[in-house]
């Protein structure tokens, strides 16, 4: 028996023996100093690349946004030229023979109600005639501009717009001009000054760097003053002359700026910070906007990255080291050390059972944050469309109260209400967030809706150039009723609207929309169809679930469709979508007929 045991020794420690030959402590802790160095370097151009990214969509998203503020600044008054243009006593000065006080008191009220800063009216000649600032020391009144572009290219009779020092009061403005007509000829000019102060004290008071440079890449707005009226790129003797003909920008010297700008996308460095600099150009008026966001970030997270797998590693290639060294000096307790190795297996794995559950906790509250910013996103997506109605309705009475078309500003201040009255509805049903509450259902009539959802949807279809067709609305005996509620019947046609007229931008085909409304036995049935390019078979499967979009990465969040389709599921309705045989793509809405079958039983007496 002792023979037995003697010669199965050998066979045991034998092979290790040989791993250990074939595989020292040294060799081992060489081949892991190589792949901890390889890791550190992989980790530190990994986690670069990540905040470069996350940086770059940073740069973009806020480029977005000052983008947007610029077309806010300037495009609302976009519509008060021509329709200063266009009044009896403007007409009857710039021919010669109106009341210049008068006009320069109705201009003065003009601008007031506007909050345009200054509304000027010129002759044929380019001479000032009235002024909202004829009382003011620095008063157009009596000054010519006949040098100025947008005077010149209005009196050509197309729409002047130009960015310049004022030369009479030396503040900067934004200038939109408008022809003054008089039957086939244009007699004058009606001009509106936008000035920019406040604009400009916004964006130094965020801290972030912006400015916007014109298409000769001169400077004229910025969140650091030393940066206006620089270049971005040297300007020629002829580009010099032309801006000293027009006065634009008051004899500065309009050198270089002292950093290089790159075209679109990349790296600058400005006193002594990395910047991403991302750019997108305004074509409509001839101007570029900047925004540069710090990449010092990024480099830092690649460093400390690299820095933690180098400790890391080399905290495992010494303990690696230390092993082996007196794993060779206790060849013989292989058994001791074998326990050794098990016990710290155990602790391993209870460490990692550890971190596992700290991931988890770390992922629950991910969730939660998750959740929190898509009911965010479907908040706004809900409240954004009554805005923008109203935003239409709004300028839309302003210029019938002006024309004093009374009737029709009532009406479109009821429809206002309306709105607002529809958008509490929207944040009141928040609450069932978090007290889940029994789904309103009343006696709905379609037509109604459709007409109201028509009426609300209408405004922007015709901004984008799409025919709204509406089939079925009236004459039906009963009326098409369902139980459900009013509002959020109201959320869903005027959603499936504006998503049809979406999916027709661009399309170069016939632009249109058909709202049908249909009964069908004991059902109602509503379609829209448009006559686009229809859907691609690749979504139609998951159309509804959540942040699912046809409309690419600039459209939207992918939250209508499902949040229409969860509130017809929960009025007993069906929500499906199909592409037409003829072209386009077709939604229909199924609902059961107040008053037929189970419905009439449970209608209310």
């Amino acid at each position: 028996m002792a023979t037995e045991i003697f010669s199965e020794a050998p066979a045991q420690t034998g092979p290790i023996r040989g791993a250990r030959r074939a595989l020292s402590p040294g060799r081992l802790a060489a081949l892991l100093t190589v792949l901890v160095v390889l890791a550190a370097a992989f980790a530190a151009s990994y986690v670069h690349s990540s905040a470069w990214r996350d940086a770059r969509s940073d740069a973009f998203d806020r480029l977005g946004l000052y983008e947007a503020s610029l077309r806010a600044a300037f495009g609302r008054f976009d519509y008060l030229p021509d329709l200063v243009a266009r009044l009896d006593a403007v007409t009857a000065l710039a021919a010669g023979a109106g009341d210049a006080d008068a006009v320069n008191r109705l201009l003065e009220s003009l601008a007031e109600r506007s909050e345009a800063d200054v509304i000027y009216v010129l002759d044929a000649e380019g001479l000032t005639r009235a002024s909202s600032n004829h009382g003011e020391p620095t008063s157009f009144v009596g000054e010519n501009y006949a040098f100025r572009p947008y005077y010149q290219e209005a009196i050509s009779g197309r729409t002047g717009r130009f960015f310049a020092v004022g030369a009479t009061t030396g503040r900067p403005g934004y200038f939109v001009a408008e022809p003054i007509r008089i039957g086939a000829g244009i007699a004058g000019v009606a001009v509106v000054k936008i000035e920019v102060d406040s604009l400009q004290r916004d964006w130094q008071q965020a801290g972030e760097m912006v400015f916007v440079t014109d298409a000769d890449g001169i400077v004229f707005l910025a969140s650091r003053p030393e940066f206006l009226y620089r270049t971005v790129r040297p300007l020629s003797q002829d580009q010099r002359a032309r801006i000293a003909v027009a006065r634009q920008y008051a004899g500065a010297a309009l050198e270089p700026l002292a950093f290089a700008v790159p075209i679109g996308t990349g790296t600058m460095e400005v006193e002594g910070r990395s910047l991403l600099h991302v750019e997108e150009p305004l074509a409509a008026l001839g101007w570029t906007v900047h925004v540069a966001v710090p990449l010092q970030g990024a480099r830092e997270r690649a460093l400390l990255a690299a820095l933690g797998i180098l400790v890391a590693g080399s905290l495992a290639v010494t303990s690696i080291l230390v092993a082996g060294q007196r794993a060779m000096k206790r060849e013989s307790a292989l058994m001791r050390d074998a326990n050794r190795a098990l016990a710290g297996e155990v602790a391993e794995r209870r460490r990692t059972e550890a971190h596992l559950r700290t991931a988890q906790a770390e992922l629950v509250q991910a969730e939660k944050l998750a959740a929190l910013g898509r009911l965010s996103a479907a908040i706004a997506h809900e409240l954004n469309q009554p805005l923008a109605a109203m935003r239409t309705f709004l300028a839309a009475t302003v210029l019938l109260q002006q024309r004093g078309e009374t009737e029709r500003v009532e009406d479109n201040l009821d429809t206002v209400r309306d709105l607002v009255d529809r958008m509490g509805s929207i944040t009141g049903q928040l609450k069932s967030l978090a007290r889940p509450g029994a789904l309103r259902r009343e006696p709905v009539d379609l037509a109604q809706a459709v007409e109201d959802a028509a009426r609300i949807a209408g405004p922007r279809l015709a901004a984008q150039d799409v025919t709204l067709t509406i089939q079925g609305a009236e004459g039906a005996s009963p009326p098409l009723q369902v139980l459900g509620d009013t509002v959020r019947i109201g959320q869903v046609l005027v959603n499936l609207l504006v998503n049809a007229a979406d999916a027709l931008e661009g399309w170069e085909a016939e632009r249109a929309v058909i709202l049908q409304l249909e009964e069908a036995g004991e059902a109602v049935l509503v379609r829209v169809a448009d006559t686009g390019p229809g859907l691609d078979a690749s979504v139609l499967d998951h159309l509804f679930d959540p942040f699912v979009t046809t409309k690419g990465s600039e459209g939207g969040l992918g939250l209508g469709l499902s949040i229409a389709y969860g509130i017809v599921t929960d009025m007993g309705g069906t929500l499906r979508a199909s592409n037409a045989a003829g072209g386009g793509a077709v939604f229909e809405i199924r609902w059961p007929r107040h008053g037929q079958g189970e419905d009439r039983e449970s209608a209310p007496a």
